[in-house]
């Protein structure tokens, strides 16, 4: 019989796969060798939990982080890898859960009978201009389309017969600035809030009533002042929460089609996938991202449960390694195939012995994949050990191998003896 009397760790695994060789009746153990983009993918996620980010990385070494964590953990320990060069692809991938724009299914269900004027951001509808009074519109809204009234209540003061209140002559005469602070630079006389998308209008929500009517009266008085008293509308807004999950939240295969057409007018890629009703884009900056996420939305075909501008939205980031690096991990790769063809490998049960798995095929492997002859056996003694080994490879993980070198010796220990001393032969 013979022992092993010592072994180097060649190869780190990510899984292994075990088939039937057809050519000699025995069997191959396929591994799946840890490249030098997984083992980055696992030193970042230490670096990542030590930061106490919990994360992992897919089998396509992606990994799903915050803007912040991006930039402030994930980039700083990328400089701490070595000089294999991996890093992370300078695009980050934006996701987008989307739902059927509910308020064009409301728009289309009125027709021309219209009880309010209607919007939504995200899973949020309001609704303002009622023509029926507030607990119709309610009923009419919760029964069709699984709205749920909110307690949050509004105002807004809408200037009719304009388009945008930025670009009036109203702004220019009374020098109108907009906005929350005033521009230092160019003094204006009058600073107003900011006007709402609409650029026509303005909105006042709080939970205090008094608090709301104090906002517009004032604001009231100024547009007034301003705009002239026969050309505001002041109305409540009522807000909705769209929380019904049923298949009225499916798109039908009318709006697929309409949504697949709009996204390529955009003038950038994006992916559709009606099937998991999700959009996806790339992107390499703050700002690239808030421009194209502004242009997919303002198609107003669909609405988002989170916003990707949120702070906690997470975005799929791939880790890749420069082309001329990963010519060189196969070099260096081939290298070792060639060098370890035919010698005997093994892999470490929980007790630390050496377990046999079978001897190297080069011709067979790739730098990705390792081929291990386990050859056929006629002795039943001997099926019966590699049968051992098989069981054991099924129950356990191989996560490192080894070449080992033997010596001849007249003791027979472990239940793989037989099996050693028989692929040796």
């Amino acid at each position: 019989m013979e022992r092993i009397i010592g072994a180097d760790k060649i190869f780190e695994c990510t899984n292994f796969t075990l088939t039937k060789n057809k050519a000699t009746g025995g069997y191959s153990l396929v591994i799946n060798v840890k490249d030098d983009v997984k083992k980055a993918c696992e030193f970042l996620a230490e670096e990542l939990e030590r930061g106490d980010i919990a994360t992992d990385f897919d089998s396509g070494n992606s990994v799903r982080l915050t803007f912040s964590d991006i930039i402030n953990n994930l980039d700083p320990a990328i400089e701490l890898l070595d000089e294999t060069g991996v890093t992370r692809s300078p695009e980050l991938g934006c996701i987008l859960k989307i739902y059927p724009y509910i308020c064009n299914r409301i728009r289309t269900f009125m027709g021309k009978d219209k009880m309010f004027d209607c919007e939504q951001t995200d899973r949020i509808v309001t609704i303002t201009n009622l023509t029926v009074p507030p607990e119709e519109a309610t009923s009419f809204l919760e029964e069709n389309f699984g709205l749920v009234r909110q307690e949050k209540e509004g105002v807004q003061i809408k200037i009719n017969g304009i388009r945008d209140i930025t670009k009036t002559e109203q702004c220019k005469t009374y020098n109108l600035t907009f906005g929350k602070t005033y521009n230092l630079n160019t003094p204006k006389e009058l600073l107003l809030p900011q006007p709402h998308s609409d650029m026509r209008s303005f909105r006042f929500y709080d939970t205090d009533h008094e608090k709301i009517c104090h906002k517009t009266k004032s604001m009231y008085e100024i547009l007034q002042a301003i705009f002239g008293e026969e050309n505001l509308s002041l109305s409540t807004i009522y807000t909705f929460h769209h929380t019904m999950q049923t298949n009225s939240d499916g798109f039908s295969v009318k709006e697929i089609n309409l949504i697949k057409s709009e996204l390529l007018r955009l003038g950038f890629p994006t992916v559709f996938v009606p099937a998991r009703s999700i959009i996806s884009f790339d992107f390499s900056t703050w700002d690239e991202l808030e421009s194209k996420y502004e242009k997919i939305m303002s198609l107003k075909m669909f609405t988002t449960t989170k916003s990707p501008l949120s702070r906690n939205f997470k975005f799929k980031v791939k880790m890749v390694q420069p082309a001329e690096k990963t010519t060189q991990y196969k070099c260096r790769m081939h290298e070792k195939l060639t060098k370890y063809d035919g010698r005997l490998f093994a892999c470490k049960d929980e007790d630390d012995n050496y377990i046999p798995i079978g001897r190297l095929i080069a011709k067979e492997s790739t730098p990705r994949q390792i081929f291990f002859d386990i050859p056929r056996s006629t002795n039943k003694a001997q099926e019966d050990d590699i049968q051992l080994l098989l069981d054991y490879l099924a129950h356990n993980k191989i996560s490192e191998v080894f070449a080992v070198t033997t010596e001849k010796t007249e003791n027979n220990n472990g239940i793989f003896s037989k099996f050693f001393s028989f692929i040796n032969n």
